[in-house]
């Protein structure tokens, strides 16, 4: 029983029961991801070294 089967039987109800959730669970986590994205975004902007931070992280790195 194919795809083309089950528009042709009346059954319509049956491919979207299946492929509703599966699409919105989809949806779901492709916006949660789309989220921590923009949230780690956000985050590592707001730590941004000042200038005299900067000069000691380019002494550790030297050191090492």
């Amino acid at each position: 029983m194919g795809f083309g089967e089950l528009l042709r039987d009346n059954q319509i109800g049956m491919v979207y029961l299946v492929g509703a959730p599966i699409f919105i669970s989809l949806m779901i986590v492709h916006f949660y991801y789309c989220w921590l994205s923009v949230r780690e975004c956000r985050r590592s902007r707001g730590r941004k070294a000042l200038p005299s931070e900067a000069r000691e992280a380019i002494l550790q790195v030297e050191v090492y």
